[in-house]
């Protein structure tokens, strides 16, 4: 059996998205505001999932 594990920083990741958001035109908020927001937007989305 093989195993591929593939480690990023997170928090990398996580700006590179907002600024990839920013860029496609659907993200209007500063990244401190989209941060301070997220458990406001994830809200729901837990129970989506289960």
């Amino acid at each position: 059996m093989k195993l591929i594990v593939i480690l990023r920083n997170l928090a990398k990741r996580a700006i590179y998205h907002y600024y990839h958001e920013v860029r496609l035109g659907t993200e209007k908020l500063t990244l401190k505001e989209a941060i301070a927001s997220e458990q406001t937007r994830l809200k729901g989305e837990v129970e989506k999932n289960i």
